[in-house]
Order: C-alpha cells, then sequence, then structure tokens
C-alpha cells in the first residue's frame, strides 16, 4: 500500500469514526472539510464484530471472521467486489456493492456497521512562521521559565 492510499484509508476512517454508521459523513465535519471530501459511488467500508490483532485477536480468528462474512454474503446472494481486507488497526473490509447489497451486508450477523468511503483531500502545508516568532520566547524570557 502507498503512503498516498495509507493516508486516504486514515483520514477516511477517521471520518468514519466521528461520522457514524451508513450516513452522511460530510454532516457531521466542519463546512470547509466536507468541501474538501469526495465520496466515493458504492464503496463502503465494513466493519465486522470481532477486534483487529492490534486489540489482542489472532490472525487465524480475524481471517475466520472474515471466511465467514464472504460466506454469509455470498448466501445471501450479496453481489460486491472486495477491495481491501484489513486485520491490523481495523477488522473488516473495504468493497464495492450497490446500496440494496449494503442493505443486506448490514444484516449479516458479524457485522458491526457499514460506513460509506470518501476521499478527503491533505490540507495544504501551513506557512512556515514570520523571523518575529523564531526569537519571540527568549525575548519573552520564556526560556528561562
Amino acid at each position: 500500500m502507498s503512503l498516498k492510499s495509507l493516508g486516504v484509508l486514515l483520514a477516511t476512517t477517521a471520518i468514519c469514526a466521528i461520522a457514524g454508521p451508513v450516513g452522511d459523513a460530510r454532516a457531521a465535519l466542519p463546512e470547509t472539510a466536507a468541501a474538501e471530501m469526495r465520496a466515493q459511488p458504492n464503496t463502503w467500508f465494513v466493519q465486522l464484530k470481532g477486534p483487529p490483532t492490534a486489540d489482542g485477536n489472532l490472525l487465524q480468528a480475524v481471517r475466520a471472521e472474515k471466511a465467514a462474512f464472504r460466506s454469509a454474503a455470498t448466501k445471501a446472494g450479496v453481489k460486491f467486489q472486495e477491495r481491501f481486507a484489513y486485520d491490523k488497526l481495523f477488522n473488516g473490509f473495504s468493497l464495492n456493492a450497490s446500496r440494496t447489497d449494503v442493505e443486506r451486508i448490514k444484516g449479516i450477523s458479524n457485522v458491526a456497521a457499514v460506513w460509506p468511503v470518501a476521499v478527503v483531500d491533505a490540507p495544504e502545508p501551513a506557512a512556515a512562521p514570520s523571523p518575529d516568532l523564531y526569537t519571540a520566547i527568549s525575548m519573552s524570557g520564556a526560556d528561562i521559565a
């Protein structure tokens, strides 16, 4: 996974945590952040109920839960394309599926939540502080305190 993809994943995961499952993630964000977010049509994060390996779960248990999800989704007639499977910090998937299929996915017993995936542009780097700020600490005596 590239560094840019990892950054997008982490930013999107943070937004999902703020927004809550299957809703408009932009509604929970400040207006400026919402404008920078682009929803990815029919792309979803599916969180499974078991904890990820970073929370002490065994890799075999996480993978078994994913296999159980795939089997249950197939039996339910869900059409989806798996994009990524996550084990370490998040136990779940990123997948492509229609809204109708997402409603079926939410009914699968080991699914904890489903969130829409969105791309958030990284903010522009802040301008460097003015040269006066470099000496402010010593001029105010804060370096001695």
